[in-house]
């Protein structure tokens, strides 16, 4: 049997979700992942995988704090959300280690580390840049020729959402992984909470936010249990399922 190579599949997956509008952010939020990933790591080996709890703490930290600074850096001045979203992708890498080490886990592979979060991070810039074309045919920031298709919509969230499970899907194909049960509640509830998914306009703002984010909830963790008995792909099961369902309930709300 083929050996599964695991990644931080659900902080790479929010990632494409939140930051892959532009392919300069995404650049900056995959390498801030792949070295937040590697130095959680050094962290817990020089700590003899003790105090775990504090060296989970510091990661996420580290993890927000590194993504932030290099945005600024790169001329990029993140919003509350964004600061929001990279303390979740922190979260979501130590929820990644701590698997890692519960499984008993006798030594670090930095090696397998480095070509898993490559190969994710390589599909991850890719989606971007194919994303941010479509939506105004520039990529990096430059303008290219006009694609066949351009719109708008390939930069909402609702794209995102289809376009990043089947991102997904890829990188397990590659890996030879797959996504672990109940882990795409890890990306679509931050996804929910932080991509509201449509406003009701007939209430004060915040109540109206809140109306969407409720409704689209309910609906995505009653079709996930239908999703249960559906035959998927290996590849496909979980996370990348999961995301795309998301991603069509967004666009069935976005023409309500």
């Amino acid at each position: 049997m083929t050996k599964q190579i695991k990644y931080p599949m659900e902080a790479f997956a929010l990632a494409m979700v939140l930051f892959s509008a532009g392919m300069k952010e995404a650049m900056i939020v995959g390498i801030g992942l792949i070295f937040s990933d590697v130095l959680q790591c050094v962290l817990r080996e020089f700590s003899n995988k003790q105090y775990g709890q504090t060296i989970s703490g510091i990661g996420a930290a580290l993890t927000c704090g590194v993504i932030y600074v290099m945005c600024t850096l790169a001329g990029i001045i993140p919003e509350l959300k964004q600061v929001v979203g990279f303390a979740v992708l922190g979260l979501l890498l130590v929820k990644h280690n701590e698997t890692k080490y519960g499984a008993e886990q006798a030594e670090t592979d930095y090696n397998a580390i480095l070509f898993a979060d490559a190969i994710a991070y390589g599909v991850y810039v890719l989606f971007a840049a194919i994303r941010e074309y479509l939506a105004g045919a520039a990529v990096f920031g430059y303008e290219l020729a006009e694609a066949p298709v351009v719109s708008t919509a390939f930069g909402k969230p609702m794209i995102a959402l289809v376009g990043a499970g089947l991102a997904v899907a890829l990188i397990n194909g590659l890996l030879k992984t797959k996504s672990e049960p109940n882990a795409a509640l890890w990306v679509c509830v931050p996804a929910i909470l932080l991509e509201v998914p449509f406003v009701w306009n007939h209430v004060p703002e915040l109540a109206g936010m809140a109306v969407g984010v409720v409704t689209v909830g309910v609906v995505y963790l009653t079709l996930r249990k239908k999703l249960a008995f559906a035959d998927t792909d290996n590849h496909l099961e979980g996370i990348p399922v999961e995301m795309v369902m998301l991603g069509i309930v967004y666009m069935i709300f976005s023409l309500l």
